[in-house]
């Protein structure tokens, strides 16, 4: 400014101006950078604020998440030590963040906020679901495999094919899992362990389902079996009494083939019936198929041999029907010889 002046003095006006050009040009980049650093201690003085105001927050979650430890510990026997250390960390980290506020180191300030609010988060779930978790997999899920196992023992044993419920090698399964669950639990990593344990409890309910499916389906197939043999025998001997008649009736009735194919069908479909009915029976003695499955195939032989009595029903009023054909027609066939007998008089 001081050498703009003297040029003016000196009437060097084009050198002054060029010089109040350069001027103008420097105060602009010192305002620039003045105004970056105000923005910067501004920053460093909201951040002061909002860090500090953060972090008395997360005291007070810090402080009820204790309170619920300290008061239901019980609730905590298998993670105690390590939830205890993990509040000892969060103390530190409380400490150290009143030390970089001292000593104004306000780029660790932000990590150490950071860290804090990530633990304490972490503890809060800890707090919420470890008694949870605790209770499914040392209490409940280990009751429900007890049970389990003692209904299928007893089961086997009473003669029911269970081994498509492949139940030995789920519980074992099922046990590496629960382990991995603790030793995830040790260092406060519940990730899924609700989602695994609640899926087990859903796998070891339907077992309960699943045995009682078998035993109602083991009655009814016992019921159905019985009925089956005996409708099997019943129309077996309706068969054969109808070969029998219609030896009897084919040197007095005319039979088309097409009638007799009918019955050699139903015969062919009542003798894969009574295959089936023997095959089903020797599973069951050999203890190789599950009833719930056996009672399905007693219904799809139950359907197939009502279908072979329909069947039979028809064929019988067909032969009926003929029988009775045959009759009018013996009878019309006689008062036809009646009429031509007495024609035969009136002619002579």
């Amino acid at each position: 400014i001081f050498d703009i002046e003297n040029l003016i003095s000196q009437n060097d006006f084009k050198e002054a101006s060029f010089k109040l050009a350069q001027l103008e040009m420097d105060i602009s980049v010192v305002q620039n950078e003045v105004d970056i650093l105000l923005d910067s201690v501004k920053e460093i003085t909201m951040s002061e604020e909002r860090n500090r105001n953060t972090v008395t927050k997360l005291k007070t979650i810090y402080r009820e998440a204790l309170t619920k430890f300290n008061k239901n510990k019980n609730d905590y026997k298998e993670v105690v030590t390590p939830i205890e250390l993990q509040f000892e960390n969060i103390n530190k980290l409380f400490g150290a963040f009143e030390n970089a506020m001292e000593q104004n180191e306000y780029d660790s300030v932000g990590k150490i906020v950071k860290a804090l609010d990530e633990t304490i988060k972490n503890i809060l779930i800890v707090i919420d679901e470890a008694p949870t978790i605790i209770l499914m997999g040392k209490i409940v899920i280990p009751k429900k495999i007890s049970d389990v196992r003692g209904i299928y023992t007893k089961l086997k044993k009473g003669g029911y094919n269970l081994d498509y419920l492949n139940l030995e090698y789920n519980i074992t399964e099922t046990e590496k899992k629960l382990s991995e669950i603790f030793d995830r639990l040790n260092v406060l990593n519940l990730e899924d362990s609700i989602f695994d344990l609640k899926t087990m409890l859903d796998y070891f309910d339907g077992l309960f389902i699943d045995f009682d499916k078998e035993k109602a389906s083991r009655k009814l197939y016992e019921n159905s079996i019985y009925s089956l043999n005996e409708k099997i025998t019943r129309l077996n001997n309706i068969l054969k009494n109808i070969y029998v008649e219609i030896e009897s009736l084919k040197n007095t009735y005319s039979f088309n083939q097409s009638e007799l194919d009918i019955i050699d069908e139903i015969r062919k479909e009542l003798v894969s019936c009574k295959d089936d009915y023997k095959l089903m029976s020797d599973r069951t003695r050999t203890k190789s198929t599950p009833y719930s499955i056996l009672s399905n195939e007693c219904e799809s032989l139950s359907v197939k041999l009502n279908k072979i009595e329909d069947n039979i029903e028809i064929a019988l009023k067909s032969l009926s029907s003929l029988k009775e054909d045959e009759l009018r027609a013996r009878e019309q066939l006689s008062e036809i010889r009646s009429v031509i007998g007495e024609s035969k008089t009136k002619i002579n």
